[in-house]
């Protein structure tokens, strides 16, 4: 009669956490859940923040180079020679 033997599991690579691993990564999972609820209702908290561009002041631009009499080198730089 063949005796029914248990395959030796000790050389077998671990697929699973341990119970330790597993309760550490829980935790670090659900304090991060937490921040990121919190985060999430701070944000919904906060009124809608728009940029007033009717207020902005206009930017005045004074070209120093004509591009008619320019070479490449100077329309390039910026500089008139």
């Amino acid at each position: 009669m063949p005796t029914s033997r248990q395959p030796d599991r000790s050389d077998w690579p671990r697929l699973v956490l341990r119970r330790m691993d597993q309760a550490a990564a829980a935790g670090v999972l659900a304090v991060s859940l937490a921040a990121l609820g919190g985060w999430w209702l701070w944000q919904a908290r906060l009124p809608g923040r728009l940029i007033d561009i009717d207020r902005a002041e206009p930017v005045a631009v004074d070209f120093k180079i004509d591009v008619n009499r320019a070479d490449w080198p100077a329309r390039a730089t910026g500089k008139l020679a």
